[in-house]
């Protein structure tokens, strides 16, 4: 006998009942089977049957049920039980049912084993005896697509089993599913699952919980005792797609208990919180019992903790600012060590936190990264320590996050480098600091000695790029043909300022007092956004909150409530709002010049008047270094950072980046050219009561370049003389510091001359992208000189270790004082 062709889906067709309750994402249409109320009937009719085997009504009533699903034989054979057999009621309406074709079933569940061998998953599954039981065991599907059994045996009556509604119990179990606000789906919890026949559960389990945006999907654990009610559920659907999928690991047999503690203990480096299920239809259980394996597991997980905890504590004990300053000065012929944990489930950070442990490298460190092992994983504590345990790391760096997330995993002793890539609201409350921590990145140093850091311990430095990625070079001709346009963009804020408004409405639910709050923040943000060139962006948006939060309310808002609106609604608002109305320029320009425009990042396929210019994502690397190259400008756009990574990274690939200029630009060309004049003239003063002096502009190249641009932009004569007295505070305090302006960190230095390449209008884009555009020679010098000054990964690690040696040692030297 020939065997059948593989079997066609049926695990969604016929579909799953409608649950009472339905999760988010669960999209499974209407059933076939008008209402569940045939299975309720039949459950009724067969207790009283077997209360009283005389009724006869109850079986016949049993009987119709049965009809109703389309299970005429299950009918039959019920009615035969009465004493004076007789047909089942309306059978001539109802149409024969038969048997599931044995090789059917033999062909679906020997294309589902396949499936999961042909990923390495090799299981010792009876075949022969399953084929052998199904010579007396018959299956037949439900007109609602349950499926019930038919045992034959010589000499016995026909035995019936699974008069259930598998298919509505299976949609109404309860599962952990993701937070659709939640980019990385945090709440998405592994599921163990006991038991596959009938296998309607597992196939939901798998269908609820699909990658979320950042790539995350939970494991899933599928465990069966009995290998031949495994074959069972095999046999019902076609589960190819959901057995081939790599986050699955399945466990048959006498040893699936076993199995499944030996891959939690696999897995103590990360989260195994897990939630059990189990189906009530399997017949043999594990040994042990899967609820005492989760908990041995936990257990172990925090004894395993416990003593990696105890151990490092003894590693690192008597480790003072005074031995690390010793260490990171002359670490001799021991090399130094740094752990950069991350997370896989990231858009850029992964990738800079794979460039620094480059670039120290490099430098002659050992560096590693600590990142999830695969897309169904969450770091643990134990992840942390036990990486802590294995490098001794000299230094830990962590992106965007201070040490207080990480606390609980290794010893105070460990100095920790918080490496700021993003204005983040947890970043800026509360204190911090203690006598091992440093703080770097994109912050103000003194904003965060304010809030408790050691002098010398925060460092202003914009996120660098990695110019062994990189740099000028050869671009493959396919990717050149592909990549090559007059005008590109590269950036995933794809969604546009009106729907961040309603996603942000959204997640405060019906709380009348955020949505004044918020639809009054939208309209302040949008207006700050304008006035890039007259206001401090950052200080008008910390305005913005107050005020709308004193419209909706008649007070201040609390400082708590203040920050978190700001770094979380308002900046990144306005970012956004800055970048769509520049994108929108350079669309209009490019259609009226006839120049080609790419727009790169996820999401721009669905904009409502950008999507013409997608060009989908570009991978970080050669993909994106040959979207650099090939363009012959790049449009940047940020509202906190014109050295930006990105700017670095364009420029050291052979690209011309044009920057949207901004007021801070202009005060930092401002104050180094004040710092310097007052220094040089021994004016500066030396205390804070004492007035600073009025400068003449001819007398500083700086305070010169930044009148210039200001007089661009604004028009009318420049000023001879400048006032520093009437500067804002944030810069009085930046000319009173003794040490002098570091131009390294500052955008208005590594960009050049910001009359050729920033832009502040729609006018002066379209000049820059017509020089860019007609000019190669103009490009290709620009590129250049801001190539020269970028800030790099490779600078950056070389700088590490002196920087904490001297922070070390002054912490030291001001502690014995």
């Amino acid at each position: 006998m020939s065997t059948p062709p593989a079997p066609t889906r049926r695990l969604d067709a016929p579909a799953l009942p409608t649950s009472p309750t339905r999760e988010r994402g669960d999209s499974a249409p209407a059933p076939h089977c008008a209402s569940p109320a045939p299975w309720a009937a039949l459950h009724q009719s067969l207790a009283r049957w077997r209360a009283a085997a005389t009724d006869a009504d109850a079986l016949l009533a049993a009987a119709q049920a049965l009809t109703n699903l389309a299970l005429t034989t299950a009918a039959r054979d019920h009615l035969a039980l009465l004493p004076q057999p007789g047909a089942p009621p309306d059978s001539n309406a109802a149409p024969p049912d038969a048997p599931i074709p044995a090789d059917h079933l033999i062909a679906t569940a020997q294309a589902n084993a396949r499936a999961l061998s042909e990923r390495g998953v090799e299981l010792s599954l009876p075949f022969d005896a399953w084929r052998a039981r199904l010579a007396h065991t018959f299956f037949y599907r439900a007109a609602d697509g349950n499926v019930v059994r038919r045992r034959l045996l010589p000499g016995l009556p026909p035995s019936w089993s699974r008069f259930n509604d598998d298919l509505a119990a299976a949609q109404s179990v309860p599962l952990a599913l993701a937070d659709p606000s939640d980019p990385i789906g945090r709440d998405a919890k592994p599921v163990i699952l006991e038991g596959l026949d009938p296998p309607w559960l597992f196939g939901r389990v798998m269908r609820l919980t699909p990658p979320s945006p950042a790539g995350y999907q939970p494991w899933v654990v599928l465990v069966q005792a009995d290998p031949l009610q495994f074959l069972d559920g095999l046999a019902l659907a076609d589960l190819r797609t959901e057995l081939a999928d790599p986050r699955l690991s399945v466990f048959v047999g006498p040893t699936a208990g076993s199995g499944v503690l030996a891959f939690l203990r696999a897995r103590l480096g990360t989260s195994i919180q897990a939630t059990p299920l189990r189906l009530p239809t399997t017949a043999a259980r594990t040994n042990p019992p899967l609820e005492q394996v989760l908990t041995q597991a936990l257990r172990e997980q925090e004894a395993d903790l416990a003593s990696l905890l105890a151990q490092n504590r003894r590693t690192y004990a008597g480790r003072d600012a005074t031995w690390w300053s010793r260490r990171f000065s002359d670490p001799g012929s021991t090399p130094l060590r740094a752990l950069i944990p991350t997370t896989r489930y990231s858009t850029f950070v992964r990738h800079s936190a794979q460039d620094l442990a480059a670039a120290l490298r490099e430098a002659g460190w050992r560096a590693e990264v600590l990142e999830e092992p695969d897309p169904s994983s969450q770091h643990s504590t134990n992840g942390y320590a036990r990486a802590v345990r294995a490098l001794e790391p000299d230094l830990v760096v962590l992106i965007n996050y201070e040490r207080v997330t990480v606390a609980h995993a290794m010893p105070a002793e460990t100095p920790v480098l918080t490496w700021v890539q993003d204005s983040l609201p947890h970043l800026f409350e509360g204190r911090a600091g203690g006598p091992l921590d440093l703080v770097a990145g994109c912050i103000s140093a003194g904003a965060m000695e304010a809030r408790g850091y050691r002098p010398g311990h925060a460092r202003e430095a914009p996120v660098p790029a990695r110019a062994a990625k990189f740099h000028v070079g050869h671009v493959d001709a396919n990717a050149r043909a592909r990549l090559t346009c007059d005008v590109a963009y590269v950036g995933h804020q794809s969604r546009t300022p009106e729907e961040f408004l309603r996603a942000g409405l959204a997640a405060v639910g019906d709380d009348p007092i955020m949505h004044r709050v918020l639809e009054s923040l939208y309209v302040r943000t949008s207006d700050a956004a304008a006035r890039v060139l007259d206001v401090n962006l950052f200080d008008a948006l910390a305005g913005a909150v107050h005020g709308a939060w004193w419209a909706a309310t008649g007070e201040a808002p609390p400082a708590e409530r203040a920050r978190r609106l700001l770094f979380g609604h308002a900046v990144p608002l306005a970012d956004r709002l800055l970048r769509h109305t520049t994108l929108a320029w350079v669309a209009e320009i490019c259609r009226r010049r006839g120049w080609s425009f790419h727009l790169y990042g996820t999401g721009w396929e669905r904009h409502p008047t950008l999507s013409a210019y997608a060009r989908g994502a570009v991978e970080h690397g050669e993909e994106l270094r040959g979207a650099y190259s090939c363009a012959r400008a790049h449009v940047h756009v940020s509202s906190t950072a014109m050295a930006h990574q990105r700017v670095f990274e364009c420029a050291l690939s052979g690209g011309l980046p044009l920057c949207r200029l901004a007021l801070p630009e202009l005060q930092q060309w401002s104050l180094v050219g004040a710092w310097w004049a007052m220094e040089r003239a021994g004016t500066r003063p030396r205390h804070d009561r004492e007035a600073f002096p009025t400068l003449a502009v001819a007398d500083s190249p700086e305070l010169m370049m930044a009148t210039r641009v200001r007089q661009l932009v604004r028009g009318g004569e420049a000023p001879a003389v400048v006032d520093p007295n009437t500067w804002p505070g944030w810069l009085r305090a930046a000319l009173r510091r003794d040490d002098p302006p570091d131009r390294r960190v500052m955008a208005a230095w590594v960009i050049g001359d910001l009359s050729e390449s920033c832009f502040w209008d729609r006018a002066s884009l379209e000049a820059r992208l017509e020089r860019a555009v007609t000019r190669p020679e103009w490009r290709d010098d620009l590129s250049r000189g801001i190539a020269e000054r970028a800030c790099t990964a490779e600078a950056f690690a070389r700088s590490i270790p002196g920087w904490v040696a001297r922070a070390f040692h002054a912490g030291t030297a001001a502690a014995a004082a």
